[in-house]
């Protein structure tokens, strides 16, 4: 090796190959490192998709207000609070130059995302501070069970009724979510038939116990999103495990994700979902206000 370098540097072609060797190695590392700097060219693609409307942003959220429907439970249960607004100033002798509110609701109103602590076989799971953000952002699965629903709310979607899906539309794939397209948020304007109450309970429809146990044990998905306001069968607390939906996903550290829109403006695979419950210690739910990203054909 040293014979080697002391030839190179007697032969003034070889230091001149060595150095245009040298200049390119020090020129592909400054790239390399200006492209660190500006993100690289991943995300370039993205942002002039979405700016010149290749990708069309769907909201799939509904907007909080004091009128915004909220679950009733039957005694002895306790109920959350729903929606209130309070002024703290309103550019008046408390505050001139600037309004500002403060605001009183429970985790689990609206368009809400529900954590895997929120349910009892899920306590020792995640809350809202410890969610690995990637898991936040994924692809969306959508079964349309609209036809189902109209004639039957009480439907609840199966292990049967997912491969059937599967087979038209290919296997659902892992940390995607998976949203049941009901129609259901048609009603939300209206709750006595969003909630469809009657002498023996709410009657909608949600995610069956062996189509939680399928899409957790064997697809290993992120959670379920619906446009009811569980996800759950309003009848699911006849079901064993009782409300297995809530019990299977959050046992299994999945999310929930409830009163969702615009479902009907997705395509049945292909969009992407950005989800971003607030960063609360401990917290078991959170208002959000979900986006898909839909690429247009």
């Amino acid at each position: 090796m040293h014979v080697l370098i002391q030839q190179v540097l007697r032969s003034p072609r070889a230091l001149a190959m060595l150095g245009l060797v040298v200049l390119v190695a020090m020129s592909a590392t400054a790239v390399a490192a200006e492209r660190r700097a500006r993100g690289g060219d991943v995300l370039a693609p993205l942002l002039r998709a979405v700016a010149d409307g290749r990708i069309e942003v769907v909201e799939l959220g509904a907007t909080l207000k004091e009128t915004t429907p909220v679950i009733q439970l039957p005694p002895p249960f306790a109920n959350t609070p729903g929606f209130k607004k309070h002024v703290i100033s309103a550019f008046d002798e408390k505050g001139p130059a600037w309004k500002w509110y403060w605001y009183e609701i429970g985790e689990h109103v609206g368009t809400h995302f529900d954590a895997p602590c929120h349910w009892v076989t899920g306590k020792d799971k995640p809350c809202l501070h410890r969610l690995d953000p990637r898991t936040l952002i994924g692809p969306i699965a959508v079964v349309d069970i609209t036809k189902e629903a109209a004639a039957n709310p009480d439907l609840v979607v199966t292990r049967e009724m997912l491969l059937a899906w599967e087979q038209r539309w290919g296997r659902i794939p892992r940390g995607a979510w998976v949203f049941l397209r009901s129609g259901w948020s048609k009603k939300y304007a209206a709750p006595k038939e969003y909630f469809n109450v009657r002498d023996d309970g709410p009657h909608t429809p949600g995610m069956g116990a062996s189509g939680a146990r399928f899409l957790v044990q064997e697809r290993d998905i992120v959670g379920v999103g619906v446009e009811t306001i569980g996800t759950d069968a309003g009848q699911a607390f006849r079901e064993q495990p009782p409300f297995p939906n809530h019990a299977i996903m959050h046992g299994a550290g999945k999310y929930g994700l409830t009163s969702l829109f615009n479902l009907d403006r997705l395509p049945i695979t292909g969009a992407v979902l950005v989800v971003l419950p607030m960063k609360v210690e401990d917290g078991t739910g959170s208002p959000v206000r979900p986006i898909a990203l839909v690429p247009r054909r």
